[in-house]
């Protein structure tokens, strides 16, 4: 999947966490995919898909939970 994607989540990341995060991909890559929901919208993971664009990265390891209800 691509990183064309709306970014919605309530937490706020500084600066600081975001290169945080960046280290990490670097030196471990992702180790947690990012959770979309059916519409390509993040439920999981803004911080790490903040990271990926910061790393310039066209990609990044999605699961598209579309078969859940929205409650769910």
């Amino acid at each position: 999947m691509t990183l064309r994607i709306q970014i919605r989540g309530s937490r706020i990341y500084s600066d600081d966490q975001i290169a945080q995060i960046v280290n990490s991909i670097k030196e471990f890559g992702f180790t947690n995919p990012i959770l979309l929901d059916g519409g390509n919208k993040v439920i999981s993971g803004h911080g790490r898909l903040a990271a990926a664009r910061v790393l310039g990265l066209e990609k990044a390891p999605c699961i598209e939970l579309n078969h859940q209800t929205e409650k769910q």
